[in-house]
């Protein structure tokens, strides 16, 4: 089960992930590292939204493949 906090520091872990590739002009060479990042990061916004809105019970997960 995902806290709301544990979502805030795995967000910020891919979002410094993808800053990183982005800072050192790596976007071409690590494009499928990227969108898996950016994926990931979106579930997990979607994911304490809806836990946040008590939309979804603890535990539920959305699927980075979603998007």
């Amino acid at each position: 089960m995902t806290s709301p906090e544990e979502h805030r520091k795995i967000i910020q872990q891919f979002l410094d992930d993808i800053n990183e590739k982005v800072r050192a002009g790596l976007l071409l060479e690590r494009q499928k590292l990227v969108g898996f990042a950016v994926s990931e990061a979106a579930a997990n916004l979607l994911e304490y939204f809806l836990h946040q809105k008590q939309v979804i019970s603890p535990g539920f997960r959305v699927n980075h493949n979603y998007f």
